[in-house]
């Protein structure tokens, strides 16, 4: 890796302050801008012309087509949308090599002889450049070139960028490793999903019905069918008004379920995030209120999450939102991870979108979620289907906590390197 240093020895500089023996340059005067590469390719003009050469846009690849106009290493910042606004979490630049296109809503950006083309890639990737910007509507911003030439650039000697980009590389790699791991683990996930969900453990006799072929051995029932048998098993959000911003306050309280808490086939519930009412507005709202074990499903807008409230959950109570309903499960009848994964998977996933209302904002409602069929083995099997795909889930949460952990080492990595506060230099070289 080379020698790594404290460095007590700094200037100010236009992007803060940065070692002594660093550059500041511009993106100008330092890189090459080669936006007379780039070409606009139509979706529709796409559709006759796929083929294995990226095609990129502001934030990535956006298709493949059967030509390619770039040959090289070249890094691509966006030049509008959104994603600026979340550049701590989202990717400001992307380092491409090879053969490609890109279209015309990314600057491209070549290095030089004084500044590496990874180097702009790394200094960028996660880089606040919002004062840059100039606003193209409500929420959409532009960089536009002559803008992009100003933004000032430190630059340390070559020897020192090339190491800081090796370093930061490796990280790289070990994060794109994980989450194409993940990927895979959760493509797997969603295969044995669709099998168990139509197949079964160990069945050789089959049935039809409405949810597509299942073991003759199980039924067919309905949500309510395997509901808790109290008033309040199948409710939905906050009825008559609606929670407002001067309900909720500082917590301690009772937390309040929103669309951050459930996902579409991921976590089963995110128990984090809440905003929350005091004890007394709870009171009014106990039809409303959810408790660990019920299965909770989003009613407009992005149909289809759904989350379970564990039961080691980290309140007693939740307060539904508008737009969420709960089921609560018979336990009796029903293992309610089995109940869960059902509507996460993609049969269950496909009834919810088949009885879905609406178009321009589509619903799902409390008598389409008591009226939605349900393939239902004895329980013993419910119990055996709901363990293989928990077991499935605590593997891609370990890739998960590997990704968070590699993602917050290079974090800080990047905090030090990039700004000189921990300088890195070639086997046997010190800066004085």
């Amino acid at each position: 890796m080379g020698k790594i240093e404290k460095n007590n020895k700094f200037k100010d500089s236009p992007v803060g302050i940065i070692p002594k023996d660093w550059n500041i340059s511009t993106i100008g005067k330092s890189c090459n801008i080669k936006n007379t590469l780039r070409k606009p390719i139509s979706a529709d003009i796409r559709r006759n012309m796929k083929g294995p050469y990226p095609y990129y846009g502001p934030t990535g690849i956006v298709d493949y087509i059967n030509e390619y106009r770039i040959t090289g290493k070249f890094v691509l910042i966006g030049e509008d949308g959104d994603h600026f606004l979340k550049f701590d979490k989202k990717r400001m630049t992307h380092l491409v090599e090879g053969k490609f296109n890109v279209n015309n809503h990314a600057h491209i950006i070549q290095g030089s002889s004084i500044c590496l083309t990874s180097w702009i890639h790394c200094y960028f990737q996660h880089r606040d450049i919002f004062s840059y910007l100039t606003r193209q509507g409500a929420g959409r911003y532009k960089l536009n070139k002559g803008t992009l030439l100003i933004i000032p650039i430190p630059l340390p000697p070559l020897p020192e960028q090339k190491k800081i980009v090796t370093i930061l590389s490796a990280w790289d790699k070990a994060i794109s490793h994980t989450e194409k791991l993940i990927e895979a683990k959760e493509k797997l996930k969603k295969g044995l999903m669709q099998q168990l969900f139509t197949q079964g453990l160990g069945h050789s006799e089959f049935q039809d019905s409405s949810v597509g072929q299942i073991p003759q051995e199980w039924d067919l029932v309905k949500t309510i069918d395997v509901a808790s048998g109290n008033k309040y098993s199948c409710v939905g959000g906050p009825f008559g008004s609606n929670l407002v911003t001067k309900d909720y306050i500082e917590s301690p309280g009772v937390p309040v379920t929103r669309g951050n808490n459930l996902t579409i086939g991921g976590c089963k519930f995110i128990d984090e995030g809440f905003v929350y009412v005091s004890e007394n507005k709870a009171k009014t709202l106990l039809q409303n209120t959810a408790y660990p074990g019920d299965i909770l499903f989003t009613q407009r807008g992005t149909i289809g999450q759904v989350g379970v409230i564990p039961c080691k959950a980290n309140f007693s109570k939740y307060i539904l939102s508008q737009n969420q309903m709960k089921l609560t499960p018979d336990f009796r009848k029903v293992n309610v991870l089995f109940l869960y994964y059902y509507f996460s998977s993609p049969v269950g996933q496909k009834i919810i979108l088949i009885n879905s209302i609406g178009t321009a904002i589509p619903g799902f409602n409390l008598t389409l979620l008591r009226s939605s069929p349900i393939p239902l083995p004895p329980l013993p099997e419910q119990k055996k289907i709901a363990a293989i795909l928990s077991a499935a889930d605590k593997e891609i949460h370990i890739l998960q906590k590997k990704l968070a952990a590699l993602q917050k080492q290079k974090k800080a990595l990047m905090q030090q390197l990039l700004t000189g506060k921990t300088r890195v230099f070639p086997k046997g070289e010190c800066h004085e």
